[in-house]
């Protein structure tokens, strides 16, 4: 009775050992790897950017310790709503450096922007990093337009540069449309625009 006690405590073992080992016929198995590594400060992993301006990301990405980057492939990506939560995301780009314009809505949250580096020399080897972005409300103060396109509904647009916006030192933009970008127009004719102001502007004249 112990011998066959003993027998098949053995046996069980050498089961279990045989179950836990697998044959890896990757090419991972034999090659050491050169990893993927993103050499950022701290502070840079948080982003502002202004609503439709265009947002500029250059990592400083190495392969093993070398710039050499061949065989890897880029993926951008930004969440559709903020919060961690949200699984939901957009491809914005394919090349190693980002440079678009984001179509996400102003938020006081931060939306997860992640970059997806895909070694195609190593079985497609895959590291993700991750940056938070904020995007801010870009339109502030300036000239506003009404036109419209169709005789029924209106839209708006907004100048800023050094004559219409406050403390503004930046080359001249222009926001056209921006309610139709937002998906919708406004259901009638407007006549009128009414001036505000929530300082002083010296030198500027409303009329």
């Amino acid at each position: 009775m112990i011998m066959k006690k003993i027998t098949l405590i053995i046996a069980l073992f050498a089961a279990l050992v045989n179950v836990g080992c697998y044959e890896d016929k990757s090419t991972l198995a034999d090659n050491p790897i050169d990893g993927v590594e993103l050499t950022i400060a701290e502070e840079e992993k948080t982003i502002r950017v202004g609503y439709k301006e265009q947002i500029d990301v250059v990592p400083n990405l190495t392969k093993g310790g070398s710039t050499d980057l061949t065989g890897l492939e880029y993926e951008w990506a930004i969440n559709l709503f903020t919060g961690w939560g949200n699984s939901e995301y957009e491809v914005v780009g394919n090349e190693k450096e980002l440079h678009t314009v984001l179509n996400n809505p102003a938020s006081g949250e931060y939306y997860y922007l992640r970059l997806i580096v895909t070694d195609t020399l190593n079985d497609n080897l895959q590291y993700s990093f991750l940056y938070k972005v904020y995007v801010q409300n870009s339109m502030t103060d300036g000239l506003l337009i009404c036109d419209t396109k169709d005789g029924v509904t209106s839209d708006l647009n907004l100048i800023m540069n050094d004559k219409f916006t406050q403390f503004y030192d930046k080359q001249e933009k222009i926001f056209r449309n921006i309610l139709s970008d937002k998906g919708e127009t406004y259901p009638a004719l407007i006549k009128s625009l009414a001036p505000a102001s929530a300082g002083y502007y010296p030198g500027l004249n409303l009329m």
